[in-house]
């Protein structure tokens, strides 16, 4: 956010405004300073963030402490830290690898920068806010694919961030649902760091040389001493009138900003607990002067609702809301006008105020005040567990959510894994041939970080970057040392210790590799493994000319896709339908380039018999068989090449229904697909003889419907899949916050709507969820 001394101050990682839903117990809210507990190593900058916070230390390295339902206190785990003690200590972040120069933490990842001038990023990544273009949240620092150098400042927002590189450019990557990456919102997000306009060099270009991040924009601070903004629903950076010179400090907030002018606070935008400091709750376009501040201002921090200023004589004061003591005065009690933390020495040397916690350095220790809000019952509303999770360690809730056939599986932030559903050929993980209607714990000694539901199989990525596998085997998919099914997880011949993620197909599965590469294995009579040959095999293969570039991978019924870094996708495997989008029906065994994209693709799902791409205008479009409408175009002709989806406004997600084993008459046929929309209302379109569009009948549907609306206000999803004849999906009303919705199908308990199905489990009884279903 600003420079001081020769490091830089960590800017705060905005957040959506927190809505208190009970008082914290004095003992874990101070509302004076009270010590960290530290290691023998000084401090010299800190960044609060959500319900977490981070420091850099003298001897190069990061520290962090606080919620980590997301890994971000990046030590390599997901573990939540529930004790007063635990909390406040700081926990070394792993794997930076370099002498780290300042540290930022949004609402569940940080960001780090090194002394090389690179950048590394760990935590949630739902956003592509650690810009790795990975999906999963990681629990250790990851390398910015495009910020290997040149990096001077960074900054941190609730999910996206902003760099000064040394040329006085600014980019930006992460969340845009407001155009805080300074481009068009038809860009929902991107791992990629976009340029903002109109900074940096070149003809009229004016440098900059700190930039601060608020929930839904930035400012930089320009070389001439100007302040210019964006987001907020404009991409275009524009001038702070009044502030066109001698701005020496930035900052921002929830939504407001600020600025330190000739060593005046002036502040702007929201003021509803009177973050502004001006005696008012009046929302200012312009910015206003702080009252009562009567010495020089050095350094400004803005929190989501409050704001603190450090003064060259070492005092602090701060103002705005104080539900958690995070003005610091003894109180909890609003304050319109600055007041002074109480019990500071007068050396302090940098602050950093976060959602209801403010902290301060002095001397190479840190001082806190406030409340991290860490507690569930406090920082998060927790996610209303399936049927039978009740008691299992979801560390925060549910990472991701992946759909088989007959059978689902979801993974905590505690790297645990939970399967159920149809069970006989051993895709539950949990040792047995045995159905479940409810959730059981996988055999993974609680060590995965991805999964993925297949046919009749599954398999998981683990932390140590190895795949798993386990259930239907009898065409090597699974990947043990035969061809019987496997009811443990088993090693895959062929692979490394760099996998990302993977993508069960059938009766295949294919892996991605840190490099950017893809390896496929089992079924192979189509090509679907992409290695120029058709025969099947249990151990891993690289799909031929797929070694540095892919992003992100999927796998169908007979087929897979890979989407490149230039959002380019291939497709190899079966394509009687027209599903490799190559303009005509012959299958290949290697990847082959998708034809007629209209824009660049940022996602890409598989189905049975067709396949859709999310695109960087939030546009999908689908190609392959039609017969249930499942390319959503508003006929039933099958395509060969990119058709567009006529959705009523961008996507934020895709899923298409991803299995073969079906003809008309089946009711396990997953030809439909799904989409959630830009402000997270979800649609799908296809196939419906189980219910699975959601829509409250059982009539397919060759044009997109809503989802019955049945979702509580303020909630949106944000991940949905798609199995052979059900649909679940996450909803989140905050970060670490998100339900299971399902419907369809529960013949088999994939839904797990009921423990009294256990019994009934591959039985005849089987029932039509028509709307979706909260699993409790």
């Amino acid at each position: 956010m600003k420079k001081f001394g020769l490091f830089i101050a960590a800017t705060f990682a905005a957040l959506a405004p927190f809505q208190p839903s009970i008082a914290a117990p004095a003992s874990l809210a101070p509302y004076t300073p009270t010590v960290l507990n530290q290691p023998n190593a000084k401090a010299l900058a800190l960044s609060v963030g959500g319900n977490h916070a981070c420091a850099v230390y003298d001897d190069g390295s990061v520290r962090c402490w606080g919620g980590n339902g997301l890994g971000q206190l990046g030590d390599g785990t997901r573990n939540e830290r529930p004790t007063l003690i635990e909390r406040n200590t700081a926990l070394s972040v792993k794997d930076l690898n370099g002498f780290a120069r300042s540290v930022v933490a949004g609402e569940g990842h940080t960001c780090a920068l090194l002394n090389t001038g690179s950048v590394k990023c760990w935590g949630d990544n739902r956003k592509y806010q650690l810009g790795n273009g990975y999906q999963p949240p990681q629990p250790r620092p990851q390398p910015h694919e495009t910020l290997i150098a040149n990096v001077s400042q960074i900054a941190a927002g609730d999910s996206h961030n902003c760099a000064v590189m040394q040329d006085g450019a600014v980019r930006c990557w992460g969340s845009n649902n407001l155009e805080q990456l300074g481009i068009s919102a038809e860009t929902p997000a991107s791992a990629q760091a976009i340029f903002v306009s109109d900074i940096g060099t070149g003809q009229g270009k004016v440098p900059a040389q700190l930039v601060a991040a608020s929930t839904n924009g930035a400012c930089a601070l320009t070389l001439s001493g100007s302040v210019m903004c964006w987001g907020d629903d404009n991409p275009i950076p524009r001038k702070i009138s009044g502030l066109s010179q001698n701005v020496t400090a930035i900052a921002a907030g929830g939504e407001h900003y600020c600025a330190v002018q000739s060593g005046v606070a002036k502040c702007w935008g929201s003021n509803n607990s009177g973050e502004l400091g001006d005696g008012t709750t009046n929302r200012a376009t312009n910015p206003v002067t702080v009252q009562g501040i009567e010495d020089e201002v050095i350094d400004i921090e803005a929190g989501v609702s409050h704001t603190c200023a450090l003064l060259a004589t070492g005092r602090v004061k701060c103002w705005g809301a104080n539900e958690s003591g995070q003005l610091g005065d003894g109180t909890v009690l609003r304050r319109l006008t600055p007041v002074d933390v109480q019990n500071l020495p007068l050396n302090v040397t940098a602050i950093s105020a976060g959602k209801t916690l403010s902290c301060a350095i002095m001397a190479g220790a840190i001082k806190c005040w406030g409340n991290l809000v860490y507690q569930a019952s406090a920082y998060q509303v927790k996610p209303t567990p399936v049927q039978g999770l009740n008691g299992f360690d979801l560390g925060g809730g549910i990472a991701n959510i992946s759909l088989g056939e007959l059978h689902t599986c979801v993974l905590s932030y505690a790297s645990v894994a939970y399967c159920w559903g149809n069970n006989v050929q051993g895709q539950l993980g949990d040792g047995t041939f045995t159905s479940r209607a409810i959730p059981q714990p996988v055999k993974l000694n609680n060590a995965a970080r991805y999964i993925s539901s297949g046919g009749g199989h599954t398999c998981a990525i683990l932390l140590n970057g190895t795949v798993r596998c386990w259930g239907k085997n009898d065409n090597g998919q699974a990947g043990g040392a035969n061809l019987v099914d496997q009811p443990f997880p088993v090693a895959v011949g062929g692979l490394g210790n760099d996998l990302v993620s993977v993508a069960a197909g059938w009766a295949h599965t294919c892996a991605l590799t840190l490099g950017g590469g893809v390896k496929c294995w089992g079924a192979n009579a189509s090509g679907q493994l992409g290695n120029g040959g058709n025969t099947d095999s249990n151990a891993a293969s690289n799909a031929l000319g797929l070694s540095t570039e892919v992003r992100a991978i999927s796998s169908g019924g007979v087929h897979s896709c890979a989407l490149l870094s230039n959002g380019n996708v291939r497709c190899w495997g079966n394509n009687s339908s027209g599903q490799l989008g190559t303009g005509d029906t012959e299958s290949r065994n290697s990847p082959t380039l998708v034809m007629g994209l209209s824009a660049t693709a940022i996602g890409i799902e598989a189905g049975a018999h067709h396949t859709c791409a999310l695109l960087n205008t939030g546009d999908v479009q689908c190609w392959g068989g039609n017969g249930d409408g499942q390319l959503g175009d508003g006929g039933n002709a099958s395509r060969g090449t990119p058709a567009r989806v006529n959705l009523p406004t961008r996507a934020i997600a895709i899923a298409a229904g991803g299995f073969t084993g079906c003809d008309e008459q089946s009711t396990r046929c997953g030809s439909h697909t799904c989409a959630i929309l830009n402000g997270g209302q979800p649609v799908c379109w296809g196939r419906n003889i189980n219910g699975q569009l959601g829509s409250g009948n059982l009539q397919n549907a060759n044009l997109p419907q809503s989802v019955a609306p049945i979702f509580s206000s303020g909630t949106n999803a944000f991940a949905i899949d798609t199995g052979g004849g059900h649909t679940c999906m996450l909803s989140s009303a905050g970060a670490a916050s998100n339900d299971v919705y399902c419907w369809g199908s529960d013949r088999d308990g994939q839904l797990a709507a009921s423990a009294t199905l256990q019994g009934a489990v591959g039985g005849v009884f089987w029932q039509i969820l028509r709307l979706p279903l909260l699993l409790k």
